[in-house]
């Protein structure tokens, strides 16, 4: 079952604890002090720079601004965790759960015009009220 995390988007999060995934070994009796080794499985450059996990403890940090807004913003920042028992065995497995953070969009764009420079005419003696021309806007 994926882990699922809402974040607000572009708040200062570096270093915050986004979640904490944690694997339990069934074969306990071999490894009785349950040793798990965590670790991020991704290609993705963006996750990597974006997020860490603590390799023994499974928490899940962010390390940088997540922003929701494109178009390098995301509305899901999605990655894999990986846990391996007996890390140092030859013979350990590896578990994976797939961590899905949500970043919260938040009023952080203001609008734009087309132009810098807005041009518009209007027919002489128009009456008052009434609506001669528009004004694109971007939003």
């Amino acid at each position: 079952m994926p882990l699922i995390q809402e974040i607000k988007s572009l708040m200062n999060l570096f270093s915050l604890i986004c979640n904490q995934v944690n694997a339990i070994d069934p074969d306990i009796h071999r490894n009785p002090s349950n040793d798990i080794e965590y670790s991020l499985s991704q290609d993705d450059a963006v996750i990597n720079s974006l997020f860490s996990i603590n390799r023994n403890t499974g928490e899940i940090f962010i390390r940088g601004e997540l922003d929701r807004d494109k178009p390098d913003g995301r509305d899901v920042y999605r990655f894999t965790v990986l846990a391996v028992d007996e890390p140092a065995a030859d013979s350990h497995l590896t578990g994976y759960a797939t961590v899905q953070v949500f970043p919260i969009d938040i009023n952080d764009n203001s609008p734009q015009f087309d132009s810098s420079s807005l041009i518009g005419s209007v027919k002489e003696m128009s009456a008052t009220g009434i609506k001669n021309s528009y004004i694109k806007m971007n939003t």
